[in-house]
């Protein structure tokens, strides 16, 4: 998913004029700065005087061809919508990909280069997952090796489309 000017702007837009003001101009990237002022320019609002050059961070600028990774993974949509307006307020592009078929998290993406940074904001650990190779037996899933996880862990199976329907006859 790409991040475009048309997204950020899309996203001030939404924004009310307390929380339109309410960022600091300083900690925008360039590109972010430059659709903030056009958006409080055609609100014609007064920017506040907190508002700095000097405050700019070193953020890197998220790159247009750049991969998406998931920072977090709430079950429910508001709490997914949450967390991307949380970003964006950030200055950290964000989007929401709806659960797939069967599965039953949203996820919330940035760019890869920003998935630090949206992690600590959003105050969500770096989570790893693992693939378990198993066999579905006599209504069971066994897996084919040993699994370290906790006796009574939930996990998700994501079962390939090819094997569904595979044992009717």
């Amino acid at each position: 998913m790409k991040i475009t000017v048309e997204d950020i702007k899309a996203g001030y837009r939404r924004m009310s004029d307390e929380e339109l003001l309410s960022l600091n101009r300083g900690e925008l990237t360039d590109l972010a700065r430059k659709c903030y002022d056009e958006e409080v320019q055609a609100r014609g609002l007064e920017e506040p005087e907190n508002q700095s050059e000097d405050a700019v961070q070193d953020r890197p600028e998220a790159l247009p061809d750049e991969e998406m990774v998931v920072v977090a993974a709430p079950r429910y949509f508001d709490a997914a919508r949450e967390m991307q307006a949380t970003l964006e307020s950030a200055d950290i592009p964000a989007g929401i990909r709806r659960p797939e078929s069967g599965g039953s998290a949203f996820q919330v993406i940035v760019p890869a280069s920003l998935a630090d940074d949206a992690r600590r904001l959003l105050d969500v650990p770096e989570v790893e997952a693992i693939i378990v190779t198993a066999r579905y037996e006599n209504g069971v899933f066994k897996p084919i090796e040993e699994v370290d996880i906790a006796e009574g862990t939930v996990v998700e199976i994501h079962v390939p489309s090819a094997a569904i329907g595979a044992g009717e006859s």
